[in-house]
């Protein structure tokens, strides 16, 4: 209770900092390795796949922080996909089978975990699944650009939310989150 208690105040002096453009928390823009590059191929593929068969999909985690941002801010091999419904996560699933990907099965979250077998992973759940962070979000059509590629994402102000709650409520290293957020938060006047 009282490490909590401590992230909220850190928080709020955070975002008052922040507000006075005083924080020292920067968001880095990188050269990515080429396991991130293949890793956005990969993501590529799958979203012209899917969205050539009308099935729509949402990219979430730090591909949709990324393409909010327009630039690439760290290096990452996991690819984080929001549905809207149980039937959209079948119809996916055979789409990355179609890849030659492997599934996995549930994470604890109760996504669907794919494998490339070669360290990519990608997590997909709808949300109507109770154990997912977005359950019952409004998904309207946000978009992130990524190297001149467009894609769909999961709500800025939904990630947001999501990000506080990991500082909040999750055990992760704070650091990280906090720059997702700036890069949300600056995303919105590029």
């Amino acid at each position: 209770m009282i490490e909590r208690a401590i992230k909220i105040q850190v928080i709020k002096v955070w975002e008052y900092l922040e507000k006075k453009q005083l924080s020292p928390i920067k968001v880095p823009v990188i050269i990515p390795n080429e396991k991130t590059l293949k890793t956005f191929d990969l993501l590529k593929k799958i979203y012209v796949r899917t969205q050539r068969l009308d099935l729509k999909i949402w990219i979430s985690g730090s591909w949709a922080v990324m393409g909010a941002y327009k630039s690439f801010i760290k290096d990452t091999t996991d690819i984080d996909i929001t549905l809207k419904t149980p039937r959209d996560e079948n119809y996916l699933s055979q789409i990355l089978f179609s890849f030659g990907l492997k599934c996995e099965g549930p994470s604890k979250f109760g996504a669907v975990t794919f494998t490339d077998g070669d360290g990519i992973e990608i997590d997909f759940n709808s949300i109507q699944d109770d154990k997912t962070h977005f359950h019952n979000i409004n998904l309207d059509d946000d978009f992130g650009e990524l190297n001149g590629f467009r894609y769909r994402i999961v709500p800025r102000q939904e990630l947001i939310k999501v990000y506080k709650h990991f500082l909040l409520e999750e055990q992760r290293p704070t650091f990280p989150d906090l720059v997702k957020i700036k890069a949300l938060i600056q995303s919105k006047h590029i």
